[in-house]
């Protein structure tokens, strides 16, 4: 199959459930192309590179300010792809269809990176980027398109009380709910049953089999955290909870390590000084997927004191590298994290059982290494990429069969 993938940022690309969909379609023998919207540079993986993912993506093409100078240069563009996508290019000049948007010739030269590929079916992340795939259904191309939701998007479909992306999701042919959560909310907001498909994202967790474990007691503990430096993340609690027990447990020595950036970094760091943990907690800035599995290699227990969350991968990360977790109750989290099995759910904001979970693992080495056992299993039995990415090849070719 040819798949088109519609995304954000690259080749800085932060979720990395995106990249392994790519990655694992690739090696399953399927032909990607990578339609972002935007090109940052950034952080990057090293599979970027490995599966020479950059001479896959096609940018928006420029479309100069002056209008004639814009038609003059659409010439020699429309000799080349007019024959073989002459309905495409015709449709996208309709002006009774796109009005002003047609005569300008924006249209055009937004599907124009997608008829030099051929594309059977069009996966998107995040409902805000329907937007160049809603045109390409408008102007006539068949490709079936699946829509896969995150926290971001489906956030603003709860808000909105499901007016948002209604009209959009007109031109979708399945939804993929990456959690039970996200399947309840998207029915209960309106999404057609039969729409939705539950397929969630996951790890490659061949990738964690090295880390190794032992339940022995240790005087050096290092606790976890890997989000955006943003409010939603809750890091002030987690730090708040730390800071406590670290009082208490004096002969000690515990480090809490924050991986990631955002725009609460300076306010973050100001709270670790009012806390007096400035030699205690660690902002690493962001760091590429070799680094981060370092990170939960060194770690004893991964901390998620987030206010808000859907399906974090973080925590599947976590589990797979064999780390129990203490998690606050929202969104999915729920479904990963079981309470007294593989890790502790407290409530949002509530650093005093945060405090006391966190104090019980680091004072029990044998319950960190069996609760992290157990999450590793969790995770290997339900959350294996390149399983999930086999069920999402069946899914391409039951859609394209109708």
């Amino acid at each position: 199959m040819n798949i088109a993938f519609i995304i954000g940022a690259f080749p800085s690309l932060p979720e990395t459930f995106i990249l392994y969909q790519i990655t694992g379609l690739i090696d399953l023998g399927h032909s990607v192309h990578i339609f972002p919207k935007y090109e940052i540079k950034g952080i990057s993986h090293s599979e970027i590179l490995s599966y020479d993912l950059n001479s896959s993506a096609s940018y928006p093409f420029p479309c100069h300010h002056n209008v004639l100078v814009r038609y003059f240069k659409t010439i020699p563009i429309l000799f080349k792809v007019f024959i073989k996508h002459k309905r495409l290019v015709i449709n996208s000049m309709n002006v009774f269809k796109f009005g002003r948007q047609a005569l300008s010739l924006r249209v055009f030269y937004q599907i124009l990176p997608f008829l030099k590929k051929e594309i059977d079916i069009i996966q998107i992340h995040y409902a805000d980027y329907l937007d160049r795939a809603i045109l390409l259904k408008k102007t006539g191309i068949k490709a079936p398109v699946i829509l896969m939701m995150h926290r971001y998007d489906l956030r603003k479909l709860i808000e909105s009380k499901g007016r948002t992306y209604s009209e959009s999701f007109k031109y979708v042919d399945k939804i993929l709910a990456i959690s039970n959560y996200s399947y309840k909310m998207l029915i209960s907001y309106g999404v057609p049953e039969e729409k939705i498909i539950i397929h969630p994202v996951g790890v490659y967790t061949k990738k964690y089999k090295t880390i190794t474990r032992s339940a022995k007691s240790t005087n050096e503990i290092v606790i976890l955290s890997v989000g955006r430096l943003a409010l939603i993340k809750g890091h002030k609690y987690g730090m708040k909870a730390i800071s406590s027990i670290i009082d208490e447990l004096s002969g000690l020595n515990i480090s809490y390590r924050i991986v990631g950036y955002g725009p609460e970094l300076e306010n973050l760091t100001a709270i670790a000084s009012d806390l007096n943990l400035q030699g205690d907690v660690v902002f690493t800035g962001p760091k590429n997927q070799d680094e981060l599995l370092i990170e939960y290699k060194n770690a004893d227990i991964f901390l998620l004191p987030s206010l808000d969350e859907m399906t974090p991968v973080v925590i599947m990360e976590a589990f797979a590298s064999g780390l129990p977790v203490v998690a606050t109750n929202v969104g999915a989290v729920s479904e990963f994290v079981r309470h007294n099995e593989n890790g502790f759910l407290v409530e949002p904001e509530d650093t005093k059982l945060m405090a006391s979970c966190l104090k019980t693992l680091i004072e029990n080495p044998v319950m960190r290494y069996e609760m992290g056992g157990r999450g590793r299993n969790f995770i290997s039995m339900n959350n294996d990429m390149e399983v999930l990415n086999r069920r999402l090849e069946k899914i391409y070719r039951s859609c394209l069969q109708k």
